[in-house]
């Protein structure tokens, strides 16, 4: 059974601001309401940090990103077998 995890690490125009991270996950479908879906929000003072703990949630030392243009938004699609 493989179940899907979407990590996006965001942060803001204001000087100072937190890294936000959001991890989404989907379940694989189960028979009475197709897909289950759960989401985490954590704030991190940098973006190492961030990474950590994403990485961390499935178990994993790191994630291979995709990084928007202007740099401030992270993002990662990740399916893990459990």
């Amino acid at each position: 059974m493989k179940t899907k995890f979407y990590f996006k690490l965001n942060k803001a125009d204001v000087k100072g601001a937190a890294w936000l991270a959001t991890v989404t996950v989907k379940e694989p479908e189960v028979p009475n309401d197709g897909r289950l879906k759960r989401e985490h929000v954590s704030a991190w003072s940098s973006l190492p940090a961030a990474k950590r703990w994403a990485a961390g949630v499935i178990n994993r030392k790191s994630i291979r990103w995709t990084t928007s243009e202007d740099k401030k938004t992270l993002s990662a699609e990740v399916e893990v077998k459990l």
